[in-house]
């Protein structure tokens, strides 16, 4: 059976240095660092390395517990984004405002891509939802991230105030609410059961006044090589990849229950030194279990109609209440909730 999904997700080195800065700013040590996030300086100092998911979450989740924002959130511009990032150019340059989403949705692995965001077509304008792969105590930077980003891609077209958003953060917590309130220029949300931004018609059919259409071939290009570059990195074989797969198949044929016995079975190997091999590639099974059971939770909540007690049962669970309880952690809500959320 073939790779139905690509699990190590990746974000950009440059965004990532910034975190690993705000850190040692605080009196955490290189060596610190490493031990809890797996992270070496001299990867981050490369501009051009890709970093995988699970590590930017163990750094992410250590920014939250420190009670760090992400540095300069806020502060960033359309034009310091498109002189980090020349490769987004295209994305700017899109004619109205939803062909710039789109393209956003598209290409914002340039940036880093370790999550989820759908796009979803409403009648009166486009809600983009996001969903994480992991949970982070306290508040979900990512989605701020992410709406920060969409926010810039707005205010990129136009001098014009950008009035209408809706803004809505499952978080029940968020510093600064008020700065937040003034870049989004709305009244944001919080404790809801979804992260969300929602864009109305009259702001999506907006023309781009900076629209070049004889560069944007040219820029399209730029954008489609980079992204090549990017997936042709992370094509190199690794055993994180492989058992990942692995586990997908599990869940798919029969059931995750007694996995890492099946895995090292499959592998012809004995739990030591399956979990020496992993530490080398800084990952747990335990992470790759938890990041299996997430993908599939969401997967099979809005794709199937099965009993989530069968579901339960499916991802390896003893119990249901183990299973909610899971969903709940790293979902940010009920199973039932989750499906009715991703179905709508």
């Amino acid at each position: 059976m073939g790779r139905r999904e690509i699990m190590l997700k990746v974000v950009n080195s440059k965004i990532m240095f910034l975190q690993y800065n705000k850190l040692k700013g605080i009196g955490f040590s290189d060596d610190d660092l490493y031990k809890v996030t797996g992270l070496n300086h001299s990867e981050l100092v490369n501009s051009e390395c890709y970093i995988d998911g699970i590590r930017q979450n163990k750094l992410t989740q250590l920014l939250v517990e420190n009670n760090l924002q992400h540095p300069q959130l806020l502060d960033h511009n359309v034009d310091f984004i498109l002189a980090d990032f020349r490769e987004l150019a295209y994305v700017f340059n899109g004619p109205t405002l939803r062909d710039c989403l789109m393209r956003f949705i598209q290409y914002r692995t340039i940036i880093g891509n370790c999550d989820d965001v759908f796009l979803i077509q409403q009648p009166d304008g486009i809600a983009l939802r996001y969903i994480s792969d992991s949970y982070m105590p306290g508040q979900d930077c990512r989605a701020l991230a992410n709406f920060v980003m969409i926010t810039l891609v707005l205010r990129s077209l136009s001098p014009k105030p950008i009035l209408g958003l809706t803004v809505s953060f499952a978080n029940k917590k968020l510093d600064n609410l008020r700065e937040y309130n003034d870049f989004f220029a709305t009244a944001v949300k919080l404790n809801c059961s979804k992260n969300e931004i929602f864009i109305p018609s009259r702001l999506l059919n907006q023309e781009n006044e900076r629209y070049n259409e004889f560069s944007d071939l040219l820029l399209k290009q730029v954008a489609d090589d980079k992204i090549l570059s990017i997936n042709s990195s992370l094509e190199k074989p690794c055993l994180k990849n492989k058992l990942y797969d692995q586990l997908k198949e599990m869940a798919y044929n029969s059931s995750l229950h007694h996995s890492l016995e099946r895995i090292c079975k499959l592998n012809n190997c004995s739990r030591w030194t399956l979990n020496r091999k992993l530490s080398k590639e800084s990952v747990t099974f335990q992470d790759l279990l938890r990041a299996v059971r997430v993908s599939e939770s969401r997967n099979l909540l809005r794709e199937t109609n099965k009993p989530i007690v069968e579901i339960s049962d499916i991802l390896g669970f003893n119990s249901q209440s183990s299973f909610n309880r899971f969903v709940l952690d790293n979902l940010m809500s009920s199973p039932t909730k989750v499906r009715n959320q991703l179905m709508s």
